[in-house]
């Protein structure tokens, strides 16, 4: 009899710690998922709002997500903390932690002494990691006129940089546009005042050209140039432009000296640029080459080229046209990689040289991708026919712009192109660029193009947060 009472006072213990142990367990793990979404949701707002809105709103989240789960009595404690983090730049950690307590009543354990009560701790810890972007605009005529592409571009690029922290986060700005695309701003931390004014004051040139390839290649240069970043930056890249590239900075591998070769020595440590302007446009001149050299002479400088170095198509003495100056047209993109071996000429008609500007735009995107940054595209303005050609009838351009203000389709957006850059999803479908396939390991980006000016700063805002939930924001505890 002793022994059986024993035996039943065994099982009914057993039986206690197994339905209080799993109700405690079952509190545990809905207490557990109150508090990590309360630690993402709170840390969403970090770089828009103040320290104690942070936390408040991720108290708040507890408190709505307690509520409906009917869990009442908890204690939920948000903290925002910065701890010094490593890399160079050096950036601050920044962690929102969510501690969050309650009492319950044991039931069968319960008779025991000293087991009325059983209290339930969990914590939960966000980290939010810096992003480092460089923001490229095109601020080519196509962006002007006729419909002011650029003048919505401005404050949906400001809608974008102002989702983002001045504490941890870095950007830089560059343009893309003749050889060099200047940079307006060095990659670094920023003030939102600073950004903003600097997207509405850089310029919009009358006759500049879209070097979209030097623009790639400087946005990806700034992201690249700390040799230690944080171990858990995120790097993007921004192109705002309509995809009508027409410039290519390159260097020529097989110049060839005959007499009168012109003012600018085509020698292997010397980089050009050519503009394939389309036939009709200005003084139907369909191409241009120019250097960033001083030495070239007062007309290069000016920054239109050397007109002894203009093939026009017209002219009765081409002895001092690059085509003459050069044995092939192959050229080395910025990582010195031959491309361009099969163009046969400069001229307007041959599709190759349209086709080899856009190709190196695709290349230059591919390396930045390589190195894990992710690349956005932003246009806003009519696209481009979408036909069987992944170059969207290229050679059949008309003159640039109507500056009548009529719509010429020759500035319409190239969404091939856009897409094939940015690694969006709809690439897959389009028709693909020979010899450049996608490669499924590259970090997927995004095309957007939204000819409403409010409708793309929503679209801005929203790319904003879709990228703070996707990378910036993780559990870490």
């Amino acid at each position: 009899m002793v022994m059986f009472a024993a035996s039943l006072l065994f099982l009914v213990v057993l039986i206690g710690v197994a339905l209080d142990g799993g109700r405690l367990y079952l509190t545990h793990h809905r207490l557990q998922r109150v508090v990590d979404a309360a630690a993402l949701s709170g840390l969403l707002l970090f770089g828009t709002h103040t320290d104690a809105e942070v936390t408040a709103s991720a108290r708040q989240m507890a408190e709505f997500n307690l509520a409906r789960q009917g869990m009442a009595g908890v204690t939920v404690t948000p903290t925002l903390i910065r701890t010094p983090g490593g890399g160079d730049p050096p950036a601050t950690r920044i962690i929102l932690q969510v501690d969050a307590q309650v009492t319950q009543n044991t039931f069968l354990v319960g008779l025991l002494p000293g087991l009325r009560f059983a209290t339930v701790q969990v914590q939960a810890e966000a980290e939010r990691r810096p992003l480092m972007f460089s923001l490229v605009f095109d601020p080519s005529i196509s962006m002007e006129y006729p419909i002011d592409a650029l003048g919505r571009v401005r404050p949906a690029a400001k809608a974008f940089v102002n989702q983002f922290s001045e504490e941890i986060d870095y950007i830089a700005l560059t343009a893309e546009q003749w050889l060099n695309s200047p940079l307006i701003r060095n990659m670094g931390f920023f003030t939102k005042a600073e950004i903003d004014g600097l997207i509405d004051s850089f310029a919009l040139g009358t006759f500049v050209p879209t070097n979209l390839p030097s623009g790639i290649t400087r946005g990806r240069e700034e992201i690249l140039q700390f040799s230690n970043p944080p171990e858990n930056i995120f790097k993007a890249m921004l192109i705002f432009t309509d995809g009508v590239v027409n410039v290519m900075r390159t260097r020529f591998l097989s110049p060839r000296n005959p007499p009168g070769c012109g003012t600018i020595p085509l020698d292997s440590s010397r980089e050009i640029a050519y503009w394939d302007m389309g036939p009709g446009f200005i003084h139907a001149i369909p191409l241009m080459v120019y250097t960033d050299n001083p030495s070239d002479g007062p007309s290069c400088a000016s920054g239109w080229g050397c007109p002894d170095n203009v093939y026009d198509g017209k002219a009765s003495d081409h002895s001092r046209s690059v085509e003459h100056c050069l044995v092939n047209f192959a050229h080395i993109d910025s990582r010195g990689v031959v491309r361009g071996e099969n163009i046969t000429d400069l001229y307007f008609t041959n599709p190759e040289l349209r086709e080899a500007i856009f190709n190196l735009c695709i290349v230059e995107s591919d390396y930045a991708k390589n190195e894990n940054i992710a690349v956005y595209t932003i246009a806003s303005s009519i696209p481009q026919t979408e036909g069987a050609s992944p170059y969207q009838n290229e050679l059949n351009r008309v003159p640039e712009i109507g500056f009548d203000g009529s719509w010429d389709p020759a500035g319409a957006v190239r969404t091939y192109l856009l897409r094939r850059i940015a690694n969006d999803p709809e690439a897959n479908n389009d028709p693909q660029f020979p010899g450049l396939p996608i490669n499924p390991g590259h970090p997927r980006g995004l095309f957007i193009n939204e000819l409403d000016g409010a409708e793309l700063e929503r679209a801005m805002e929203n790319l904003a947060l879709r990228i703070r939930l996707s990378h910036l924001i993780r559990l870490i505890r």
